[in-house]
């Protein structure tokens, strides 16, 4: 069986998951949150991003589509940070991400 690999198609893929990141950080920003860009140097797994507010924190991996899941190593790195006490999300769509900051602003 041969695999190939479609670079056009992962570059749309790859796309799609940079739009919704820039939507949620836009959207995050105007309700007081900044992003961050989260990167583990020498790690994989780590969320794509950490949103700091005013005395709340937490971390989101964004997925293009809703059937999406994290990696293992991500979801060790979830569960890590549960076991900290920490909020992560795993996020699809503009509306989850939404309703996430909704809840933790009011």
């Amino acid at each position: 069986m041969e695999i190939k690999f479609d670079a056009a198609k992962a570059k749309e893929k790859k796309a799609k998951e940079q739009t919704l990141e820039d939507w949620c950080a836009n959207h995050a920003r105007k309700s007081g949150y900044s992003r961050y860009k989260f990167v583990t140097p020498g790690r994989r797994g780590g969320s794509d991003s950490l949103f700091l507010g005013e005395d709340d924190a937490f971390f989101v991996e964004f997925k293009r589509t809703k059937n999406d899941k994290p990696s293992k190593l991500q979801q060790r790195f979830r569960e890590a940070l549960d076991r900290a006490g920490i909020d992560n999300y795993v996020v699809s769509d503009k509306e989850v991400f939404r309703q996430i900051i909704e809840a933790r602003t009011k």
